[in-house]
C-alpha cells in the first residue's frame, strides 16, 4: 500500500519539487512566490523564522539563482526559462535535503539549457541530492552520477551515464545512433 504524507510532513523530511509546468501564483511578484516556498513549504524552518532571517534567506535564494533583479516582476510576465528558475528558487528556500526537478531543462534553446544546468550542478555541491526527470539526453547524461532509463515504463537499464549511453536498447529507445558518434563514448 502506497505511503501517503501530507505536503508539510514531505517537506519536513526536507523532500522539495519542482513541475514540468511552472506552477506559479502567477499575479504575485517573484520574491511574493519564494517568500510563500520560505513560510508554508518548510514548517519548522520557514514559519518559525523571523521576518529577518527569512528575509536573508529569500535574497540569498534569488541572488543563487539569478533572479534577485527580477524580485519586483509579476510571475506571469516572465519568460520560460525565469519561470522554471523561480520554481526552483521556491523549492530551494525550503532547504531540501533532496530536490526533484521535473524536465527543468525542456523547452529551453541551448544558452538557457546551459544555465539550467550550471544551475543545477551548483546546487549539488551544495550536498543538495537531485532527482532529475528529463527527456533531453545530453542534459541528463551531463549531469547525471547514475542513470535509470524508462520505456513505455519499463526499467531498460540502470547505472552510470556512460554505460547507459552504450546500452543498445537504450540507443534504439531514445539516444539514436548518432549520439554515440557526436560524443564518441
Amino acid at each position: 500500500m502506497p505511503l501517503k504524507l501530507s505536503l508539510d510532513k514531505i517537506f519536513k523530511l526536507g523532500v522539495a519539487r519542482t513541475f514540468q509546468i511552472p506552477a506559479l501564483f502567477k499575479t504575485l511578484t517573484v520574491r511574493q512566490n519564494v517568500q510563500i516556498g520560505g513560510t508554508f513549504g518548510n514548517p519548522g524552518k520557514g514559519a518559525g523564522m523571523s521576518k529577518h532571517n527569512l528575509d536573508d534567506l529569500i535574497d540569498n535564494t534569488l541572488e543563487f539563482t539569478g533572479l534577485s533583479k527580477k524580485s519586483d516582476v509579476i510571475a506571469e510576465e516572465l519568460d520560460l526559462m525565469d519561470r522554471k528558475l523561480l520554481m526552483i528558487a521556491s523549492a530551494l528556500v525550503t532547504n531540501p535535503e533532496v530536490l526533484m526537478l521535473d524536465e527543468p531543462i525542456a523547452g529551453l534553446g541551448k544558452v538557457d539549457s546551459d544555465k539550467v544546468m550550471e544551475l543545477i550542478r551548483n546546487i549539488n555541491r551544495k550536498n543538495i541530492t537531485i532527482l532529475l526527470i528529463e527527456h533531453v539526453m545530453e542534459a541528463l547524461m551531463g549531469l547525471s552520477n547514475r542513470v535509470m532509463i524508462m520505456h513505455h515504463g519499463e526499467k531498460i537499464c540502470e547505472g552510470d551515464p556512460a554505460k547507459v549511453a552504450k546500452d543498445e536498447k537504450v540507443i534504439e529507445a531514445y539516444l539514436g545512433e548518432e549520439y554515440i558518434h557526436h560524443k564518441k563514448l
